[in-house]
């Protein structure tokens, strides 16, 4: 489907994925909700309050790395918040560095987190060669 007619709700105003695009820099609160269109998203350096819900289609997050859920029922995953990624489990939101002291008596949790900067390496690398 093209971008003009796909829709999500971008700092409270309906908008086209095509506009998102154009003005991803200018997205701080951006809502994608029940949108089986949708495959993937824009890189959005400013945003603050991303909801995805419900997007069967959404596989191409550059930004987001899902990682697993610890046994006590935390979901990890790293995210790239204005261009430095951290990892976010629970209320913790630690830069990769930081995550990797925290847990690093939880094997784990350091596991998952070992997984998860893993693949934000071979993302960079990616891009660099890019």
């Amino acid at each position: 489907m093209h971008p003009d007619k796909i829709f999500l709700t971008v700092n409270g105003r309906k908008r086209s994925l095509s506009w998102l695009i154009e003005n991803a820099a200018n997205a701080t609160d951006v809502r994608v909700i029940n949108n089986s269109a949708l495959t993937a998203l824009p890189d959005l350096p400013n945003a603050t309050d991303v909801w995805v819900e419900n997007n069967s289609a959404l596989t191409a997050l550059p930004w987001l790395v899902v990682g697993e859920k610890h046994s006590r029922g935390y979901h990890f995953n790293g995210i790239k918040i204005r261009g430095e990624w951290r990892i976010i489990a629970g209320c913790r939101n630690f830069s990769v560095t930081s995550a990797k002291k925290h847990w690093r008596h939880n094997h784990e949790a350091l596991s998952i987190v070992e997984k998860i900067a893993a693949e934000i390496s071979k993302r960079e690398t990616d891009e660099i060669a890019a």
